[in-house]
């Protein structure tokens, strides 16, 4: 059984300003952690990267108990599921001090060529990973429908929110998301993402979303849907 695990302790610039931890902070922990791990699993930045193959989310899910807090010391957890065709399915788990579940969640990844911006097939260039069942998975992400909006707004794309890959970085999106919320503060129980294609620098995106006492819904698309987000309060 292989999990990959890290002690964190949340920072200063990992919250908001009601020191909780950020979404998009936590998106990127996990991320670095997916990175970490698949680099433990023998396949380094030498076998894609480098060789112009980019590693892309396709789909989230997350179920959220307690968001950690400034200081917190957690425990990121993460795992590989069976590999589906060309789709890499992985596990997270957050965990206190006292290791209680803080949150859990999944992710859908697959490769995709840096020239052409397709996706590549992963047996042709050797990427085969490992499955590992730990008895701790949640559901993958499922489909969500789109839902009518009550707000719009026009946002360009800034250099800082751009990655290693040429666009927007995946966490950023969060960010975008929960600047246009009443009340960015109040707590969720899940979160359900899905990202269809990139945005890239300077470029600009109609943002649409509607918000209730039960939940929120958030999308971005240029001429053809790029983003979009549901949260569950």
């Amino acid at each position: 059984m292989s999990i990959w695990q890290k002690e964190y302790r949340i920072k200063t610039k990992d919250v908001d300003m009601f020191r909780k931890l950020k979404l998009s902070a936590l998106l990127e922990l996990l991320q670095e952690a997916s990175i970490a791990h698949t680099e433990e699993l023998g396949f380094p930045r030498q076998t894609t990267l480098d060789k112009g193959y980019l590693w892309v989310i396709l789909q989230m899910y997350f179920h959220m108990i307690q968001m950690p807090v400034y200081d917190d010391v957690i425990t990121i957890e993460s795992w590989p599921g069976k590999m589906q065709h060309m789709l890499f399915p992985r596990y997270y788990r957050i965990l206190s001090k006292g290791k209680e579940v803080m949150a859990e969640g999944s992710m859908m990844w697959t490769l995709v060529d840096a020239k052409d911006r397709k996706v590549a097939f992963p047996e042709k260039h050797g990427v085969i990973i490992p499955e590992t069942e730990t008895g701790y998975e949640v559901p993958l992400p499922r489909l969500f429908g789109k839902e009518e909006t009550t707000h719009e707004d026009v946002y360009t794309v800034p250099y800082s929110f751009c990655d290693l890959n040429g666009h927007m970085n995946n966490t950023k999106y969060f960010d975008i998301l929960m600047d246009h919320l009443d009340d960015p503060g109040k707590s969720f129980s899940e979160i359900h993402a899905a990202y269809s294609s990139e945005v890239l620098y300077k470029q600009k995106m109609i943002l649409s979303w509607m918000q209730d006492q039960e939940h929120a819904y958030f999308q971005m698309q240029k001429e053809k849907p790029c983003f979009k987000a549901k949260i569950i309060y």
